[in-house]
């Protein structure tokens, strides 16, 4: 109808008819995009949270240097010993409370970048930390190139940045899942790549071997 007033009404009217997590997951997102679009990010954020807290997921709203360090060291406790362009082999994600996890972790990761930059910090690295755990999701792909695009200012680790978002990128072109790849060709192609690859006079592909 083109009223956000009806369509507010409607959603809330949607998030008590939901029946089972994933229902409610899609509401979640639903609701996550419309207030996002309305530039109202801080609301887009006060939904998503109390979801993924439900599912065990406790991220603070205005997490602090402290935490952002646990879950930092968490990236790389999860990692272990094997190489970052090794994960590619990782077996798909099946735990399902897991994947609705990642979805919902992924639609708040936008609206968080404008709520506080911990909080965006910290919802790509447990993106990234789930994916290291159980297996690669479909926004696993987006969750590597927006951790890299992070990884090398914040951290100072630009080798390792590179590599998180060349496996993001490789990730996506296997996939299937269309809807991916533009931003994650965006996060690698014009934010990450970069700082340890000069750019190409012509082409992409020259950069990502």
């Amino acid at each position: 109808t083109g009223s956000f007033e009806e369509a507010e009404q409607r959603i809330d009217e949607l998030m008590e008819r939901g029946r089972t997590r994933i229902e409610e997951a899609a509401v979640v997102e639903l609701a996550v995009a419309f207030h996002m679009t309305r530039g109202r990010c801080a609301r887009a954020v006060e939904i998503g949270l109390p979801f993924l807290r439900a599912s065990g997921i406790d991220l603070p709203l205005h997490p602090g240097a402290a935490e952002i360090a646990r879950e930092t060291e968490g990236v790389w406790q999860a990692l272990g010993d094997r190489a970052i362009e090794d994960l590619i082999h990782l077996p798909p994600m099946t735990h399902p409370e897991f994947k609705i996890a990642m979805s919902i972790l992924k639609s708040v990761s936008v609206p968080a970048y404008f709520v506080g930059q911990n909080l965006h910090h910290l919802v790509l690295e447990r993106m990234v930390t789930l994916s290291l755990r159980y297996g690669n999701a479909e926004s696993s792909a987006h969750a590597y190139t927006a951790f890299a695009r992070v990884l090398g200012p914040r951290f100072g680790r630009y080798k390792e940045a590179y590599l998180f978002g060349k496996l993001g990128y490789d990730l996506a072109e296997r996939s299937d899942h269309l809807a991916t790849k533009p931003t994650v060709i965006f996060l690698f192609g014009q934010l990450t790549v970069f700082w340890t690859r000069h750019f190409p006079i012509r082409g992409f592909a020259s950069y990502t071997a």
